[in-house]
């Protein structure tokens, strides 16, 4: 890099150890690397980060730009890429590999839908699924579940590797039963609801006691595991998602609120609101005799039904139902504490985490998204895409995000994800490895 001048005390035109290491560091990081600004396509990560390194220079669709997601003239459009990818997944959707599902009852009296999948010896210790491999837990958008053809693409992606995966239906999805006053909100509940699922599976058995736990969501769902692994700075919980991917998540719900308000975009949060007044109906009457909200505060919620019913909007549904059931006193205030975006610090998260968002998206929009965080958070890493829409990622009319006209084939979004857990996998393994020397070092040296 020409320009770079030489530090104190060193002759003109020779340049430090560390200069040299920092323009080394910067050759190493491909085509892709966005070295300034934001809102630009490409990767966003600190250098000298040894997790972003490993998984650039092992995944040759981050780091060459000719092998980066290739949209289709006819693609470059966040509303078209959006709905052909909703069209083509209802068409061509992913089968998936199969379900086995298990009914959680949580402390407060609801039920929580947790679907494993099916892999013929995936998961089984010494057969492709040795307990060092990851766990892979899954939540779809607003309102999906583990019948969501990119939910299914991705958990037959994880058997490929041997891995074994479950998908969380958020209360009230996935037509589980709804057992108590209570759905699913971005933040508070849902985030207790994750680590809930995973300490049953853990004392159940289905995931191994010395078995990581790694965890993707997709738009709705991907702000929810975007809370869950901040929140495990905050909580120091016994057991945490060590590895995480976000996927056309929001990071910025007012934002995200603000953008489905003029058209063609209220379309999408008219549709949305639909979706959950269609969850809410039928399930309506666990809300009577409720009288206290989330945070236990007495005659603090009253639940009305025909409000919610004549909810046009998202955000009106969350004015009705959401915002207060979980003690906020609007749907602003229940943005500003749910919104991951802001949240994302030098610090935290503490797991690897890639974020994977599309700037043309339609429905969360763009705004929040964690890009100068991930240049100095060593553990995270974004990608952004000019195009892509929401959860659409169209690589042609045969493969996109969840769908493909063969299915043995993965796409662009799912390969990512593989990597990038790939390479925390590796670290992992790594640091585990040196913990144990270390350890085996000092019994060895203790005087007898």
């Amino acid at each position: 890099m020409a320009g770079r001048s030489a530090t104190a005390g060193e002759p003109a035109g020779v340049l430090s150890t560390e200069s040299i290491a920092v323009e080394a560091d910067l050759c190493d990081y491909g085509d892709l690397h966005v070295t300034s600004g934001t809102h630009k396509e490409g990767l966003y990560f600190k250098v000298g980060s040894s997790l972003a390194r490993g998984f650039i220079s092992a995944t040759e669709a981050v780091r060459k730009r000719s092998k980066f997601l290739r949209t289709p003239w006819w693609a470059k459009n966040g509303h078209v890429n959006t709905l052909v990818g909703h069209m083509l997944r209802g068409t061509r959707g992913h089968p998936g590999e199969g379900y086995d599902r298990m009914l959680l009852r949580t402390d407060d009296g609801g039920t929580l839908s947790i679907d494993v999948t099916k892999a013929a010896g995936v998961g089984e210790k010494g057969v492709g699924g040795a307990t060092e491999e990851p766990f892979v837990l899954m939540i779809a958008g607003l309102g999906g579940s583990s019948a969501d053809p990119y939910t299914q693409a991705m958990t037959s992606a994880c058997a490929r590797r041997g891995w074994k995966s479950a998908v969380i239906c958020m209360r009230g999805t996935g037509q589980g039963p709804v057992t108590s006053g209570r759905l699913f909100s971005a933040r508070r509940g849902s985030t207790d609801d994750v680590r809930f699922v995973m300490r049953e599976l853990k004392t159940k058995g289905v995931i191994e006691e010395d078995q990581p736990i790694f965890g993707i969501g997709w738009s709705l769902g991907g702000c929810i595991m975007s809370n869950t692994v901040l929140e495990q700075d905050e909580l120091d919980p016994p057991l945490r998602i060590e590895a995480a991917a976000a996927l056309g998540a929001p990071y910025d719900l007012h934002e995200s609120s603000e953008l489905l308000k003029p058209f063609p975009n209220k379309i999408y949060s008219s549709r949305m609101a639909q979706g959950l007044v269609n969850i809410l109906k039928p399930v309506a009457h666990v809300f009577d005799g409720v009288h206290k909200n989330y945070l236990g505060e007495e005659n603090s919620f009253e639940f009305n039904g025909d409000k919610c019913y004549e909810c046009k909007s998202i955000l009106e549904f969350d004015e009705a139902l959401t915002a207060p059931f979980f003690g906020f006193k609007s749907a602003k205030d229940y943005y500003d504490f749910s919104s991951p975006g802001r949240r994302f610090s030098e610090s935290s998260p503490s797991v690897p985490t890639i974020l994977v968002s599309a700037l043309d998206d339609p429905v969360v929009g763009n705004v929040g998204i964690p890009f100068e965080a991930a240049r100095k958070n060593e553990n995270v890493v974004v990608v952004a895409t000019d195009s892509g829409g929401h959860l659409g990622w169209c690589q042609s009319t045969h493969l996109g995000c969840g769908f493909a006209k063969n299915t043995q084939e993965t796409s662009w979004t799912e390969d990512l994800v593989m990597d990038f857990f790939h390479q925390a996998l590796q670290q992992r393994q790594a640091k585990t490895g040196d913990a144990a020397s270390s350890k085996a070092e000092a019994v060895a040296s203790f005087p007898v």
